[in-house]
């Protein structure tokens, strides 16, 4: 057993009954995190596996497009493809980032914990 003379003194070591929270921390810490961590955690999850597949589909289409640059395609073409793909992926952004926020909002100010 280690003697008292080693150990660490209490005051030294942070410990949670000494912090100090105002009322407004006590609020978002309790109300706010606590109760909407899993919700909200899943809805972020939820979206980011949707995006990471629009982006993966989108990735295959631009190296489509690199392909057919590649093997010859005429330009003019390619330009055509390279603007419709970027106005894809802008709107697509657009929406995820959207609907992410719109529920997340939704869920902050909906749940009842």
């Amino acid at each position: 057993m280690l003697e008292e003379s080693l150990l660490p003194k209490a005051e030294c070591l942070p410990d949670e009954a000494a912090v100090v929270y105002s009322p407004d921390m006590a609020f978002w810490r309790d109300t706010v995190w606590k109760q909407h961590t899993e919700g909200v955690a899943a809805i972020i999850v939820s979206d980011a596996l949707k995006t990471l597949l629009a982006l993966a589909l989108l990735t295959v289409v631009y190296m489509g497009i690199r392909l057919l640059a590649l093997m010859g395609y005429p330009a003019n073409r390619i330009d055509v493809l390279e603007t419709l793909h970027y106005w894809a992926v802008l709107p697509l952004i657009l929406m995820f980032i959207t609907d992410l926020l719109t529920k997340i909002f939704s869920e902050l100010f909906t749940h009842k914990g």
